[in-house]
């Protein structure tokens, strides 16, 4: 095994001499992307000498089998974070949740609720949190679509925290791996926790299907009942057959947390009644687009947004100063458009798969798409997830304004700016209405050269302030330069795409 590009356990246990004492002690490494992640530093290292010497754990390791029993399904079916949060990744859970909490309309029974809700998800997810009489550093193991984050903290602050995006699949098939060999292990064991734990991962393993419907969806109990209601004659509403996801189960999940019932009816109904496309050039489009942007290597999302904008701009023969109509490339790709009218803090929603789309919904309610330049945004962001997702992180659905993972979202929104209005060519269009001016009036200049951007391109006055303080010019003048982060500044507050 490639340990260098992996996820994976070594693990070898000591000979058993009575099986009602076998709890399958043995020796484990745990090797992420070539790291030792779950190791025992020897007591005479120096690790400031370099001479830091790491050996096996030597533990029982019937608890890591009771902790994957227990926490399979919500391992292998869920995504959602608690409380409609949205982190980049599962590191940031616990930050976004305290900020959330220092918001003074809560009451103190309402956080404590809450944060019985992100200590349940963090358990669920933390490999180390099932460990007894063990400390190993936490790895939070959190599906993404196709991928998957694993993400390391020392909890005593020695190490800086490491994040990974992993194939789902191999991580699945690794930890099922290791878990098969301590039942096995454990299979003659009279000892009770032991039988206990084989007795419980066996009945994880034939995890019925409506535990993943549930999961995968993210409705409620009450929720699923009433949606279900209404589909009471379709017997495959679902549409999983064979398969833990699909179009369905994507819009439900990915639906905003606070639409009611009859909204996530009217938007299954209409994902159920688009029929499957061929779009033979977009498959070919994204087949490139995802061969020449980079994998993941720690990097923040709107590197790879830029250049995939910058590549797509190239191969469509777009020149630097044309405007680039998301509309018309759809359409030229195959992708059905259309509209709706639902719960206003969802702007569209894109689906693709086994038996539907690839097509997008958008909402005439949607605060962004009101305007026809938040409309071309809504296109432009959804191509992004149509060229870079669907075999990744989104392989059936994503909304604007729902619970897309948040990576991927920054991802798609500095994809939508660079696409929509180059960082070179607004910095271009600023440069010429500031040569046209005395230095007295630039400030002035700014204000107007946006509003006559915004005309003139199409797109909202945020997203060029977002395009020209990402830019940095050094062309600009210190004064302009803080005119243009003092506008970002106020803009990231205010609106959804800075």
């Amino acid at each position: 095994m490639d340990i260098s590009t992996n996820f994976s356990f070594e693990l070898s246990f000591d000979k058993v001499r009575n099986q009602a004492e076998n709890l399958a002690r043995g020796d484990l490494l745990l090797h992420i992307n070539g790291d030792l992640i779950w190791c025992q530093q020897e007591e005479e290292a120096d690790p400031a000498r370099g001479n830091e010497i790491k050996s096996v754990v030597n533990w029982t390791w019937v608890d890591l089998l009771a902790y994957l029993a227990k926490n399979w399904s919500y391992l292998l079916f869920e995504e959602l974070y608690p409380l409609d949060l949205h982190p980049e990744t599962p590191l940031e859970l616990r930050r976004i949740a305290e900020a959330r909490w220092r918001d003074a309309s809560l009451d103190e029974d309402q956080i404590f609720d809450e944060d019985d809700e992100v200590c349940a998800f963090e358990k669920r997810h933390n490999l180390s949190s099932g460990l007894k009489g063990l400390y190993l550093p936490s790895v939070y193991i959190v599906r993404e679509g196709h991928l998957a984050w694993v993400c390391v903290k020392d909890d005593h602050g020695n190490e800086t925290p490491c994040k990974h995006r992993f194939k789902f699949e191999m991580i699945k098939e690794e930890l099922l791996r290791v878990g098969n060999q301590i039942a096995y292990h454990l299979a003659n064991s009279t000892h009770p926790s032991a039988i206990k734990a084989v007795n419980s991962w066996q009945q994880a393993l034939e995890s019925t299907s409506r535990k993943l419907i549930s999961i995968r969806s993210g409705l409620s109990n009450a929720e699923l009942k009433a949606i279900e209601q209404f589909a009471a004659n379709d017997n495959d509403f679902w549409e999983v057959a064979g398969h833990d996801d699909s179009e369905i189960l994507a819009a439900a999940r990915l639906s905003p947390g606070s639409m009611g019932v009859s909204d996530k009816k009217y938007i299954l109904q209409r994902v159920k009644a688009v029929p499957f496309r061929s779009t033979p050039i977009l498959d070919k489009l994204s087949d490139e687009c995802l061969a020449t942007i980079p994998a993941y290597h720690g990097e923040r999302p709107f590197i790879g947004g830029y250049a995939a904008a910058l590549w797509l701009r190239e191969k469509l023969g777009i020149k630097q100063n044309e405007t680039f109509d998301p509309k018309y490339w759809l359409e030229t790709w195959g992708v059905s458009l259309d509209y709706i009218e639902t719960d206003e803090e969802l702007e569209a929603l894109a689906f693709w798969g086994r038996k539907h789309g690839p097509a997008i919904l958008i909402n005439k309610n949607g605060v962004i798409n009101s305007k026809t330049s938040g409309n071309r945004t809504t296109l432009a962001h959804e191509i992004c997830h149509l060229l870079l997702d669907r075999k990744g992180s989104l392989p059936f659905a994503d909304a604007i304004g729902g619970n897309t993972p948040e990576w991927v979202e920054k991802r798609a929104r500095a994809f939508a700016a660079e696409l929509l209005l180059p960082r070179d060519l607004i910095n271009a269009y600023l440069l010429t209405h500031l040569m046209l001016t005395d230095i007295s009036s630039q400030l002035d200049a700014v204000d107007t050269a946006i509003e006559n951007a915004s005309s003139h391109f199409d797109v909202s006055t945020s997203l060029i302030i977002h395009q020209l303080y990402n830019y940095r010019s050094a062309e600009f003048s210190t004064e302009v330069r803080k005119k243009i982060k003092g506008l970002h500044v106020h803009y990231a507050r205010e609106t959804r795409l800075a």
